[in-house]
């Protein structure tokens, strides 16, 4: 039986604009960037390509996949709604890095200032959770 989360991915429709969020705006380097055109027998789909860039962070990972083929559905989301909501990931300095998302435009779900956790989404409209290093899991919501 697994022990930890080895990596969480997204499926991006522009490759450049997942960097310029996720290595560029928060940070994690890029390990790996391939195409691999054989993904059918593990995605169970008849063809499938990607291109996958690993970004890594101490011992995190995430991957971003752009999907060649099959070609990929845009679909919507709330964060309450089934299946998987969200990726948090972990900062240093919550407030700076808030700052620094707000000023490119980043929308946020609360205002963050003050917050041990707070919700914002990529360009792609995907949920991620900024959660203040050192804050204990579950986070804890302030209350008034």
């Amino acid at each position: 039986m697994g022990k930890w989360l080895n990596h969480a991915a997204i499926s991006v429709g522009d490759m450049d604009k997942a960097l310029a969020f996720y290595r560029d705006l928060l940070g994690w380097k890029v390990t790996k960037d391939a195409v691999n055109n054989d993904f059918h027998d593990i995605a169970g789909l008849p063809v499938a390509a990607a291109r996958v860039v690993v970004l890594s962070r101490d011992e995190d990972n995430l991957e971003l996949f752009q999907w060649k083929a099959p070609k990929p559905q845009r679909f919507g989301r709330r964060v309450c709604d089934l299946g998987f909501t969200h990726v948090a990931i972990r900062v240093e300095d919550l407030d700076a890095v808030c700052d620094t998302l707000r000023a490119a435009g980043v929308q946020f779900t609360v205002p963050p200032q003050g917050r041990s956790a707070v919700y914002c989404f990529d360009f792609e409209g995907n949920v991620v959770e900024l959660q203040r290093l050192g804050t204990p899991y579950p986070p804890l919501p302030k209350h008034s």
